[in-house]
Parts: structure tokens; sequence; C-alpha cells
């Protein structure tokens, strides 16, 4: 695991984007933007975008009405990984 130099342990970042297609080829301008997004949020937080590295992210997709909401969620360190289970 990589070590955490700028980043909060404990902080969990998480963003979210929708695509407007049920098919997974579709899906890749969605998952950029919450990517970015979650790299936005630890950045403010002295993170670099280096320390996802390795790091397990988790993505959550769930259907919409015309398309999917993806989520995407990172803890560093791994914590909320470690703890397993469902949620988001």
């Amino acid at each position: 695991m990589n070590a955490m130099y700028g980043a909060r342990m404990n902080a969990t970042y998480s963003a979210s984007a929708a695509a407007n297609s049920k098919n997974p080829h579709d899906w890749g301008r969605a998952m950029a933007a919450a990517l970015s997004d979650l790299v936005e949020q630890s950045e403010s937080d002295t993170a670099a975008h280096e320390e996802l590295y390795g790091e397990p992210l988790r993505m959550v997709i769930e259907e919409t009405e015309s398309g999917v909401e993806i989520h995407l969620s990172w803890s560093p360190g791994g914590q909320d990984m470690m703890a397993g289970g469902a949620g988001g």
C-alpha cells in the first residue's frame, strides 16, 4: 500500500456522475468525470493525485431511468475497503 503523505488518513472522498446510456461501452465519460471530481476533492485536502496509484477505489453503478449513475469513493490507506460490506 502506498504511503499517504498529504491525505488525511480518516478522510473518505466520493463523487458521482451520470451516463445517459445503459451500455457499458458508453460509461467512460461519466467514470472520468467522477474520478476527476474525486481527485479535485482530495487535492483540496493536500493529497496529490499520485497518492491514488495502487490504491483501491470503490465503484458502485446504479441504474437510472435513462442510464446509470457512477459512484466512486476512496479512503487514503484503503480503510473503507478493509471494512468490507456494502454501502456507498
